[in-house]
């Protein structure tokens, strides 16, 4: 998968979603560039600098909407839904913070930062830490939401309180909790319910805007129309 990629390409149904600061907005991505859609969905603060994207600045969707069960249902139009929630906080970030009063010294953080040993020593959380709790309230509020609206039918929420935003080394570890959850709560479903979740056809990817997909159907038109002229 390259740089011309469409999400129109995929066989699956794929959509990503960016929180645009420059309109003040949610954005949902479901056609055009895969990787410029993917990359702006994973814009953290502090990690990547906002994507710049037909002249509005991206960054992670999480932001606003980190589980979008409302922007799928409206958008696939899904009779049944398993949301699988992996927003976890950290609960040590804020403990043991450092009591500085009301107000604290812009240039006594610089020195410190400069001389770890100047002054007395301080804890204060970073500016990602602060926004990542943050999300986390905004988060709980639109689970809250979702719940009330009705919109999700087996919420899956796997217990990954050790595992960090970028513990990607820890991959199998994950897989496996994610699916011990999983099976868990499909079988509190079957119990409550007396049936498997009931599956919905699945929509076919609209390719008619991808040049990748037009490309590869021209030979096999070509192909028939020989066969036909031949018979």
């Amino acid at each position: 998968m390259g740089r011309e990629t469409c999400i129109e390409d995929l066989w699956l149904p794929y959509f990503a979603v960016t929180t645009n600061i420059s309109r003040a907005d949610i954005m949902v991505h479901h056609r055009g560039a895969l990787w410029k859609a993917v990359r702006g969905s994973m814009t953290i603060l502090d990690y990547l600098p906002p994507m710049f994207h037909k002249k509005s600045m991206l960054i992670d969707g999480g932001y606003i909407n980190n589980l979008p069960v409302d922007v799928m249902k409206e958008l696939r139009k899904c009779q049944f839904v398993i949301a699988v929630d992996v927003e976890n906080k950290d609960e040590e970030t804020f403990r043991g913070v450092s009591d500085y009063g009301e107000w604290l010294s812009g240039w006594y953080l610089m020195l410190k930062k400069l001389f770890p040993c100047f002054g007395k020593r301080m804890y204060i959380p970073r500016f990602a830490e602060i926004v990542s709790a943050l999300t986390f309230i905004n988060h709980n509020r639109n689970m809250r939401q979702l719940f009330n609206q009705g919109l999700i039918d087996v919420y899956v929420r796997p217990a990954l309180s050790d595992i960090k935003l970028l513990d990607y080394d820890k991959f199998d570890e994950i897989e496996k909790i994610g699916y011990r959850a999983a099976l868990s709560k499909l079988a509190e479903y079957v119990l409550k319910h007396g049936h498997k979740p009931m599956a919905t056809p699945r929509p076919s990817a609209h390719r008619r805007g991808s040049k990748q997909h037009q490309q590869t159907q021209q030979p096999q038109q070509q192909q028939q129309q020989q066969q036909q002229q031949q018979q």
